[in-house]
């Protein structure tokens, strides 16, 4: 049988047709997996590298800069084992694991931290060299570990399995995990380019440089697309995070308390407002990712959009399982004005009530 591993690497030849014209919209359905080899290919560069990781560091106009409370959720990545890719899934772990056998052993060697500062969130180009030297290692162990920093961003999906996959017919892809953080909450993302965070370039010194001989009149042409396409990959990387925040920010309670009754009423086109984007921009960012929760539950991006109807039937559902409450349809309507601030009509209950397959307060008490 073909290798996974190596398969999955051939649809790489399609990444320059899907980096030609880029447009936000469609950047937001490029799947994680290909947005993974899109930032590989175009950080493989021998231009983005020039930029990057000059030998000359004071010609560097190209770094990364972390999202605020973000981090990179690498623990699984030191704990590979078989049984953590679900039976229906065709990823040969066994088959990634051999290939990178020597870097997961050096990552093991450096310690969760070192290899997550090191090789995860560093904010400049690594220069195998230099950190070879500084920690006793070889140039091509560096560059064995570099290898398998990106096969985890290609394979990020894999290496951290959704569990939703078998309850819905789509295809879910676990983007972050979100951690509690001296009281409030941290962001770590399965992928090392999100986790990185965004391009960040010194256009002041692009020009600066321009006319010194560091860049010929070919190639500051070609920086000048090379750096529009950075920029449109910071928009899709950044919408993500965005949301995420604006997710942590609105149903700080719900994370805290694990209660779906604390979900607030939160809809899709807030959030555009919240961060100036069209509402069809985060339908499509939020379609097929999901969430790992601070107790280990999974959660659809989506799920925690919620309207005013879900937040009076999650309320229901609460009230209703106290064996106490025997409340009429209008008591109900006035219980949730009062204490949780919802105004909705006795009409409203009973179609809310209905849908759950709750009776009414007469028939209970009867």
């Amino acid at each position: 049988m073909e290798n996974p591993v190596i398969r999955q690497t051939a649809g790489l030849k399609q990444y320059p047709k899907l980096i030609a014209g880029i447009k936000q919209a469609q950047l937001l359905a490029v799947t994680e997996r290909d947005f993974a080899g899109l930032l590989s290919q175009i950080e493989e560069d021998p231009l983005f590298k020039k930029l990057a990781g000059p030998d000359d560091c004071g010609q560097r106009v190209i770094t990364w800069k972390r999202f605020p409370k973000t981090g990179a959720c690498a623990g699984h990545i030191l704990r590979l084992e078989a049984n953590l890719v679900p039976e229906t899934s065709s990823f040969d772990l066994a088959a990634f694991m051999a290939k990178h056998k020597q870097a997961i052993e050096l990552a093991k060697s450096l310690g969760l931290d070192k290899f997550r500062d090191l090789f995860l969130l560093n904010q400049e180009a690594l220069v195998p060299e230099v950190l070879a030297g500084d920690l006793g290692l070889k140039a091509g162990q560096i560059m064995a570990l570099k290898d398998l920093v990106d096969a985890i961003a290609l394979e990020s999906d894999n290496l951290a399995p959704s569990s939703l996959r078998a309850k819905e017919s789509l295809n879910y892809v676990k983007v972050a995990k979100i951690e509690p953080d001296n009281g409030n909450f941290l962001i770590s993302f399965y992928s090392p380019h999100l986790a990185k965070g965004g391009y960040v370039v010194d256009y002041e010194k692009l020009e600066g440089l321009r006319g010194r001989g560091f860049l010929s009149p070919e190639e500051f042409k070609k920086a000048r697309v090379l750096l529009g396409r950075l920029e449109a990959f910071n928009f899709r990387k950044s919408i993500l995070y965005r949301i995420i925040s604006g997710i942590i920010e609105k149903q700080a309670a719900y994370l805290v308390s694990r209660d779906e009754v604390d979900l607030a009423v939160f809809l899709q086109k807030d959030m555009a407002q919240k961060i100036s984007v069209a509402p069809s921009m985060i339908c499509r960012a939020i379609c097929g990712r999901s969430l790992e929760l601070p107790w280990g539950r999974e959660k659809a991006l989506k799920d925690f959009f919620v309207n005013e109807k879900q937040r009076g039937k999650n309320l229901l559902v609460s009230i209703q399982a106290a064996p106490a409450q025997r409340l009429s349809d209008s008591r109900l309507a006035g219980l949730l004005k009062q204490k949780y601030g919802l105004a909705v009509s006795r009409r409203s209950i009973v179609n809310y009530r209905q849908e759950l397959g709750f009776a009414s307060g007469y028939r209970r008490n009867k």
